[in-house]
């Protein structure tokens, strides 16, 4: 998986033939596809700072049933950090 860098030397996943930094349904898809842990990374932490993309990665998972066990287990750790971050306000 080719890595990019930004200004503020965060990793962004290269996807295949996307053009966005955004967590399209292409680019979750190219990340159920292709992706490796730090790709996963960079998405939960998008997910805990924009709680909405948990919706786009439900419909997408759904494309994936090969990876259910795996996409329930990143919801629910997505879940317990966002509910964290929202006590901690």
């Amino acid at each position: 998986m080719k890595m990019l860098r930004n200004r503020t030397n965060c990793r962004k996943m290269k996807h295949r033939h996307i053009n966005t930094k955004s967590w399209t349904q292409e680019a979750l898809d190219s990340l159920f596809e292709r992706g490796d842990l730090p790709d996963w990374l960079e998405l939960k932490r998008a997910v805990i700072r924009k709680p909405s993309i948990l919706i786009e990665f439900a419909k997408c998972a759904k494309r994936h049933p090969e990876n259910e066990n795996w996409s329930r287990i990143f919801v629910e750790s997505c879940q317990k950090d966002i509910d964290a971050k929202k006590s901690k306000k």
